[in-house]
């Protein structure tokens, strides 16, 4: 018996605290001061507070993170002292709270402190994701925080809210309307409209359906904004700045249900609405806003109890999701289990005389397990006295066992609360005697989860079931059931399968405890396992399975191929390359592959081996020999030369064949009906066996190909650092894979896109068909505007994907005139150096085939089929099957537009705002640039073929129709339909007019130096400056006409070292027109202006001829002389009114100026004349 004989009931000294009744419910407690008044805080969640408190202080903290932990460890309760924290509630409860932290961590205290004091406060925003996507929920959440904070003018529309505006509207303006709404309803108004201030998915369902007959055939499509980043962004700034809040935090409660329950379908889209709200919060700083999923275990411990569409689709939001673990110690555990369980006057007197309380606490504190964590005094205290009436073991398997199946509805403290049947709190209430509570009565109250969960848990419950149908016993009941969640918890090395651990955990003597599995032992039903020393069922019964394990092999399984069903048991069957990943947006992996050296050495190509899943590469492991020649594989690997081939070799000559060979046997077996309708535990039995052959073989090739692995590729030896065969793989898919464009989309650039995903691809690729308008796709965040900008605009400068399209395009180019399979360019699209996932390709297919003048033509076998969506994604999909034909004028026609648009592309700045789908009119639009970039010269010069003066003369005009200048105009001026020739004139044509201007300079510097004497290839500046150095000083300093006087400035003057500047100068200032500006006849006329111009230099350099001589002394006393030559007898008209009105002046201003004054006036402007300064 586990109790003792004594008057008092259990529950006189023992009851449970009421706090610990219920769970805490974030939405529900959000202002429950008797919940932050029960709050415990321990080391462990006092460091989870004070972590987040980190983030709050720090503005480059963390925003977006997912607390772990096992189901009622006091997750929610920490994140309700949080949000009531951020909201500054300053009340006494949280006063006496940050007290309790006090005692804990001062630190954290006075952070809390300063939060409270200084802090702004958050706005909190509870998620508890229903039936509608993850956006609604999103929405729907800010909505409800914002209307219980009081904030309804912050509230977004939404389709409830207007749906619920739109009624209230009928009801006062349009009263027919109303009244048919009621009609058709068949509830109260009043009832509807609270279904749609819920959120009510099947309301908004039922007014949508009903909205067209009210609105003569009018459809339910609000304008609203429902993008979620955009509306969030918005109302957290709106926050901050008009009313005083520091931001958001969001706490996406259930994250762990919601993953679990969700189907495949949709969930790719959500967790892209996750993805944005993670980079929103992880982007924010001043205006912070938090985002923290509750989760019990991480996503990746999920392995393959979930399906890979939801796993990959996850994938997205792991990295951008910090994981915070709420790990809580053992320790503190147990003080919250004897805080739950309240003692009251009597218990201590009873403890201390009760001979089986001593026993049981002197015998389980000898335990290793409570040893390394208490003191004998703290054990006694905490555990041993705290933890009644639980058993110190049983306390010790509930806690253990809750973190491996614990869910909201039965954790510890719904066990020890629960007044169910197997609860503590009731089993306290109905017990007439002091007694012990062993972990069989756990195994009852946990059993519902034991049947729900997979895996080991659900094996153990398989085979405990089995055997407590075996027995009638409630005394051996109990030693299976604690057997049962013994192995359950697997723990062998903490807590073995033994006598002891049975008996203590059912609060038996040691004896008693043999007794009963002496008794179980002898029915047949547990045995002792030598090897380990433990305590097993035997539901192998009446069948020698060892004996049958051998028989199989030797009759069907020894000639079984062993390397691929090592490969079937491997964990491992592929490596991901993260690095490589992560830089290119794409999912890449490299299969492993097992082969003797022999096969090996018979491999030729990689390109032989079959897949099912398109691997990027290969990782071939050599199984073990006697003999291994490594450098024979070296020379091999190099010869098949394949840089996304990698060979491993084993590390030691050990074999795994008689391994394989079991678990081969044992899958016969297991399908072998007949071997287990024997007995039904037979097959568990089998299972179990087969575990252990898989986890023996992942051992051994751990061991031999991943420890200490020797590696080749087809340069040689490589070096396995600590980054592993991912570093490896990283390294050899760079080294491959070199013309991959960066996709930032990973749930578009993969092979095989989810299904939502392919949706909105089609949605896409039927807008390129139909030539419409994706502007929108240029903003917002739903799936099609994502890919598209993805795929197609963020690509648009990216080298690779340029390469990708001169691969499609040399693919439709070889189609012209004769039929080609579809399959040649996806295998160069697939593989090396471009590796492109089937999911991306058909955007550039289509983009390319559509840049065609003509349709081409695409045939399913022999048949023409019409180019669809459908089409191009099959056409990826099955390209063997598919093939394309061109005709030949259509590629030649396309040859010359694709010639055109490279041979304007320069001008592509000015022609931006063409749609790029109208190629025709951007194309004229570059030549219509280029002609207005012309100088004027080129515009107008008389070229040598009148083809060239016609073709230039059609962009002069302002207003060109595209395709009548492209295939009409121009072929008519050029008298040819032929479009390669036509290109070819085109080309020539543009050439001529191109080069003019620059003809024309060279022209001009030709007349230059014929006229002054210079030689071709002399230096002309400093020829130049030669010759006015060579004048006689009655030409350097002599008067002239203006035109000469700037020239021979210039001439004297710096005047660089460009030949093409100075001739340009030259003839501006001669012919008083630039270069650039030259009609055909300028040519002569800058002639004549040079001869001229040396004429009147030459006239003056005879110092004879020059009878007038001017000296003068300058301001710093230098003496000047200039020349001029003047004949009083041959003087102009004009020098006659000139000096009349000079005379004039200065009779006017006779008596009004000194004589002297005028002088010095008449002389300075005689010199300005003098020095061409005039």
């Amino acid at each position: 018996m586990r109790g003792e004989q004594n008057e008092m009931r259990l529950s006189d000294v023992v009851s449970v605290d009421s706090r610990f009744e219920q769970s805490v419910n974030l939405m529900l407690d959000l202002n429950n001061e008797k919940k932050i008044e029960g709050y415990i805080p321990t080391r462990s969640s006092v460091n989870i507070l004070q972590t987040y408190i980190n983030d709050i202080l720090d503005t480059n903290g963390s925003r977006a993170t997912t607390l772990i932990g096992p189901y009622g460890k006091g997750k929610s309760h920490l994140l309700l002292v949080l949000l009531s924290l951020l909201r500054r509630e300053k009340s006494k409860s949280m006063s006496r709270l940050i007290n309790r932290v006090r005692t804990v961590d001062e630190k954290i205290a006075e952070d809390m402190e300063q939060i409270q004091e200084s802090f702004s406060p958050f706005l909190p925003v509870i998620l508890f994701p229903g039936q509608e996507n993850l956006s609604n929920t999103f929405m729907k959440a800010l909505s409800k925080a914002l209307r219980e904070e009081g904030l309804k003018d912050l509230v977004p529309d939404e389709y409830f809210s207007e749906a619920i505006k739109t009624i209230k509207r009928w009801k006062q303006h349009y009263t027919v309307t109303y009244e048919t709404f009621k009609e058709l309803l068949m509830e109260p108004v009043e009832t509807f409209i609270k279904k749609l201030e819920m959120y009510d998915e099947k309301a908004m369902l039922q007014f949508r359906k009903m909205y067209p007959a009210l609105t003569s055939g009018g459809e339910y499509n609000p304008v609203i904004t429902d993008d979620v980043l955009q509306v969030y962004r918005s109302v957290n700034r709106k926050l901050r700045v008009q009313y005083g809040y520091k931001g958001m935090i969001i706490v996406f409660d259930e994250f762990s249900k919601y993953i679990e329950g969700h189907e495949e379908q949709g969930f790719a889209r959500d967790m892209k609405t996750l993805q944005d709200m993670c980079e929103l919060a992880n982007a924010s700083r001043e205006e912070q806003l938090h985002l923290i999923c509750v989760a019990h275990k991480s996503i990746k411990a999920y392995g393959n109890l979930l399906s890979k569409e939801i796993m990959n689709a996850f994938k997205g939001v792991e990295g951008r999701l910090k994981e915070r673990l709420f790990i809580v110690s053992s320790k503190n555990n147990y003080e919250l289990i004897a805080d739950a369980i309240i003692k009251n006057s009597g218990f201590e007197s009873w403890a201390a005389e009760s001979e089986r309380m001593r026993l049981i606490s002197k015998r389980s504190y000898q335990l290793r397990s409570f040893q390394s964590l208490f003191t004998q005094t703290d054990f006694l205290k905490i555990v041993a006295r705290g933890c009644y009436p639980l058993t110190p073991v049983a306390a010790m398997l509930l806690l253990h066992l809750s973190e491996k199946v614990a869910q909201n509805e039965r954790t510890i403290f719904t066990y020890i609360t629960s007044t169910d049947v197997h609860g503590l709190a009731r089993r306290i209430l109905t017990e007439e005697t002091m007694t012990f509570i062993g972990a069989d009565e756990i195994y009852d109250y946990f059993e519902p989860l034991f049947k729900t969960e997979s895996g080991n848990i659900h094996h153990e419950w398989l085979k405990a079931s089995y055997a407590l149908e075996k027995v009638e016993a409630e005394s051996e009941k109990r030693i299976i059931k604690v057997m049962s969640i013994l192995r359950m918890i697997d723990k062998p090395d903490e807590m073995p399968v033994q006598s002891e651990y049975l008996s203590l955990a059912c609060g038996l003597t040691r004896e008693e405890a043999e007794a009963e599995i002496e008794q179980l032992e002898e029915a047949g039903i547990v045995e002792y396992r030598k090897r380990n020393h433990t305590y097993d069922f035997k539901n192998n019964i009446g069948i020698d399975l060892e004996t049958a394990i051998s028989d199989c092999i030797q009759k069907w399984i020894k000639k079984a191929d062993v390397a691929s069903a090592l490969l079937d048991s491997l964990n491992e069957k592929y490596v991901l390359p993260k690095r490589h990943n992560q830089n290119f947006c794409i999912t890449r992996y490299y299969n492993y592959r097992f082969m003797t050296a022999a096969q090996y050495e018979t491999l030729s190509d990689i390109s032989y081996l079959e897949w099912e899943n398109n691997p990027d590469g290969v990782i071939i492991c050599i199984l073990p020999e006697e003999e291994l020649d490594h450098e024979k594989i070296e020379c091999h690997t190099a010869e098949i030369n394949n840089p996304c081939l990698l060979v491993c070799l084993p590390s030691e000559k050990t074999s795994c064949a008689d391994e394989v060979y079991r678990l081969l046997a044992i899958r016969r077996l297991k399908s072998d009906q007949s071997f287990i309708e024997e007995t039904p535990a037979i097959s568990k039995e089998l299972e179990e066996i087969e575990k252990e052959c898989i986890d023996n073989l992942n051992s051994w090739f751990q061991n031999q190909y991943i420890m200490k692995p020797e590696v080749y590729n087809y340069l040689g030896s490589v070096h396995i650092g600590a980054g592993g065969m991912n570093r490896a793989v990283s390294e050899s898919c760079d080294q491959a894979y070199t013309q991959t464009p960066r996709i930032n989309h990973e749930l578009i650039n993969r092979h095989e896109p989810s299904s939502q995903i392919c949706k909105a691809r089609n949605a896409i690729l039927q807008r390129m068909l139909d030539d419409a308008d994706v502007n929108d796709y240029l903003t917002g965040s739903s799936s099609d505007a994502t890919i598209y900008r993805a795929v197609m605009e963020h690509t648009e400068n990216d080298e690779a994907l340029a390469a990708i399209r001169n691969e499609i395009h040399a693919f439709i180019m070889s189609g012209a005139g004769t039929k080609v399979s579809f399959a040649e360019i996806i295998k160069v699209l697939t593989a090396v150096p471009y590796g492109v996932r089937k999911g991306v390709i058909p955007f550039y297919l289509l983009d390319e085939l559509l840049k065609l003048n003509d349709i081409p033509v695409i045939y399913l076998g022999s048949k023409e089929v019409m180019i669809s969506v459908e089409t191009i994604n099959n056409v990826v999909r099955k390209p063997e099957e598919y093939s394309l034909y061109v005709e030949r004028e259509t590629m030649q026609k396309n040859e010359y537009i694709d010639t055109l648009e490279k041979m304007y592309m320069e001008y592509s700045a000015y022609c931006r705002d063409i749609d790029r789908k109208n190629r025709y009119a951007k194309i004229v639009c570059l030549m219509q640039s280029w002609f207005r970039s012309l100088p004027q010269c080129s515009k107008t010069f008389t070229p040598k073929d009148r083809q060239t003066a016609r073709f230039r003369k059609v962009f002069a005009e302002m207003f060109l129709n595209p395709r009548d200048i492209l295939f009409e105009s121009i072929p008519r001026i050029f008298g040819t339909n032929d479009f390669s020739e036509l290109t070819e004139l085109v080309t020539l044509a543009k050439r001529e007019i191109d080069a003019y201007v620059h003809e024309l300079r060279e022209c001009a510097e030709t007349l230059t130096r014929e006229a002054f004497g210079i030689e071709k290839n002399a230096d002309l500046a400093r020829s130049l400056h030669e010759w006015v150095e060579n004048l006689p000083e009655a030409a350097r300093k002599g008067v002239f006409s203006d035109q000469t006087r700037n020239v021979l400035n210039y001439l004297s003057s710096d005047m660089g070292r460009n030949a093409e500047d100075i001739v340009g100068k030259l003839a501006k200032e001669l012919t008083g027109i630039f270069i650039e500006d030259w009609k055909d006849e300028m040519q002569e006329q800058y002639k004549d202006a040079l001869e001229a111009f040396l004429s009147e230099i030459n006239s003056a350099s005879d110092s004879g001829s020059s009878n007038y001589k001017v000296q003068f002394t300058t301001p710093d006393g230098k003496n000047e002389t200039m020349f001029y030559e003047y004949d009083p007898e041959n003087e102009s008209s004009n020098a006659f009114f000139f000096r009349n009105a000079i005379e004039s002046a200065m009779e006017e201003y006779d008596g009004f100026m000194d004589n002297r004054e005028k002088v010095a006036i008449l002389f300075e402007m005689a010199k300005k004349l003098m020095e061409g300064e005039s």
